[in-house]
């Protein structure tokens, strides 16, 4: 007879789907923990991705400030003045850029088309037309508001003459202007040609702002008409204006009183005749309206395909 057994110590038949019921505790116990992670990993990963971000922007922004740096705007449309240390001289231009490939040179008070006007990102060279037997040319860099290069000039048979370094300065042709020169700024002259000799006689002067500071052009032609040269040493006290031409020890010193309409020009040196020492010059045109004189000269045809 088998052994009996107590309630106690008898064996419970196996549950047939207790495999199952372990499996998904597991799979629960897994699920919970997957939830409660879940939120600090995608703050971990949000965090690398924002500073992964951050530092490319940084990198991006500092690749194109140092493109920026490196690459000069291109010169803009505009009238700029010129000052070319030439020896003892000082000469001095005005030179206007059109929004094209042309634009003039103001030689002295003549305006000469500028044909071929090249600009780069780095800097801006051009050709006159021929005129009076003679052609210009300049080539230069634009570096920090102002055009660095070289200005010259030849002619047929004649050498290539070079007047040395040359700074072009933008000018203020317009009320920005006013508040510096006090609306003198202009075209002033008793130019004029002797009947019999056809010499040219008389002053011209030209009153301007560049780079917010005055400037002035002079020319005092004896017989010829001549490059306008730039004063030095400006120095206005009241209503007179001081200045120099050329360098010491060879440097002429002038002066001019401001008019209502014209400047008087005070010469020491000026004896012949008397009455030159107190030159009356009456303002002919504004700056504004001679920089935009019609320009003298024709473009060659390789000029204007350029």
């Amino acid at each position: 007879m088998p052994p009996r057994h107590s309630p106690l110590t008898q064996r419970m038949p196996r549950e047939p789907f207790r495999p199952l019921i372990q499996i998904r505790r597991i799979l629960q116990t897994a699920l919970a923990a997957v939830i409660w992670v879940a939120p600090f990993a995608i703050a971990a990963v949000g965090c690398r991705s924002k500073s992964s971000a951050t530092n490319l922007d940084s990198t991006e922004l500092a690749a194109r400030t140092t493109t920026t740096a490196q690459i000069s705007p291109i010169p803009p449309p505009g009238v700029w003045y010129a000052r070319t240390e030439s020896g003892s001289q000082t000469f001095g231009w005005l030179i206007r850029l059109d929004s094209g490939n042309s634009g003039t040179l103001f030689v002295g008070d003549r305006p000469v088309r500028i044909c071929s006007l090249v600009r780069s990102d780095t800097g801006l060279t051009f050709n006159t037309a021929p005129d009076g037997g003679k052609s210009y040319n300049f080539g230069g860099k634009y570096v920090q508001g102002r055009i660095v290069g070289e200005l010259g000039s030849s002619g047929p048979g004649t050498q290539t003459v070079r007047f040395g370094v040359t700074q072009l300065v933008s000018v203020d042709t317009g009320t920005a202007s006013q508040p510096v020169f006090e609306g003198h700024t202009g075209f002033y002259s008793t130019l004029y040609f002797h009947p019999q000799t056809g010499d040219a006689l008389g002053s011209e002067l030209i009153l301007l702002v560049a780079g917010g500071k005055r400037a002035l052009l002079f020319q005092q032609p004896e017989g010829q008409k001549s490059i306008l040269e730039s004063g030095n040493d400006l120095e206005v006290a009241g209503d007179t204006l001081k200045f120099s031409l050329g360098h010491p020890p060879d440097a002429r010193h002038l002066s001019i009183t401001f008019k209502p309409k014209s400047v008087v020009l005070h010469d020491p040196d000026a004896v012949d005749p008397p009455s030159a020492a107190h030159e009356v010059l009456p303002r002919k045109m504004s700056l504004e309206r001679f920089v935009h004189a019609p320009a003298n000269g024709t473009c060659s045809k390789t000029d204007l395909d350029k």
